[in-house]
């Protein structure tokens, strides 16, 4: 009896270990901003990774490079730095000619593995 206790709760142990290595990591709140090829000057649409820039990309300073982070269950990739700190910088498609560097909002960040 006490050693099919022990394997169950092994088995349960090991379940939730599972879960857990999938669950995503709160960085805490960062400010969000937006910024395109024209707030990127002299870089246009290249990126700090080397990366082409597309919608989908983020700046960010503290992950490592093709880091997916997810803001409001919306999912992106770091490829670029930012001049800031605790900032998530989301690359915007623009072909207007006129740049589009906004700060939206704060919000929680979170790694997805």
């Amino acid at each position: 009896m006490i050693k099919e206790l022990i394997l169950g709760i092994s088995m349960l142990t090991n379940i939730a270990m599972a879960d857990i290595d999938h669950m995503p990591i709160n960085l805490g709140e960062y400010r969000i901003t937006t910024y395109d090829v024209c707030c990127n000057e002299p870089h246009g649409r290249q990126s700090a990774s080397g990366k082409t820039l597309r919608y989908g990309d983020v700046a960010m300073n503290d992950v490592p490079f093709g880091t997916k982070i997810s803001i409001d269950g919306e999912m992106f990739t770091v490829v670029d730095r930012c001049g800031v700190d605790n900032t998530v910088d989301i690359f915007i498609e623009n072909d207007t000619g006129v740049c589009q560097c906004d700060t939206l909002d704060y919000k929680e960040v979170y790694i997805v593995k």
